[in-house]
């Protein structure tokens, strides 16, 4: 009976990893950007993705634009603040470039679920 617990408990394991792997596989996009914001190059390739730290658009945002503190999932995390600050840099520079060569802004509606508690009260406009 002992064996057979132990047999079950590592064929759970190896499931458990197999599903890990699986999960955690994505594909990930490397673009080099140079000073000027053109790209130098970039890649696709298959990735093993650990995620550090569950994070927001709306409250990087905000810590971005300086209406609130750095998220504290990401000040858990060291060097997580100066990264955040990095990717929030070269967005500007290639948002510039874009805009400098002519891109179109299109203004779309973008919902956005307002919560009490868990249930949705109201649907409103994404502010961009």
């Amino acid at each position: 009976m002992a064996a057979e617990l132990a047999f079950a408990d590592q064929r759970a394991r190896r499931l458990e990893e197999q599903v890990a792997q699986i999960t955690l596989q994505r594909a990930t996009a490397e673009a080099q950007a140079v000073p000027d914001a053109s790209l130098a190059g970039a890649t696709v390739y298959r990735a093993r993705v650990h995620s550090k730290c569950k994070l927001t658009y709306d409250s990087v945002s905000a810590w971005i634009e300086g209406q609130a503190d750095l998220p504290a999932a990401a000040a858990a995390v060291p060097g997580m603040e100066a990264q955040l600050r990095t990717q929030d840099s070269v967005a500007q520079q290639l948002r510039a470039r874009r805009r400098a060569e002519g891109a179109l802004d299109f203004k779309t509606f973008q919902p956005r679920a307002v919560f009490e508690g868990d249930k949705v009260v109201e649907i409103r406009q994404q502010e961009q």
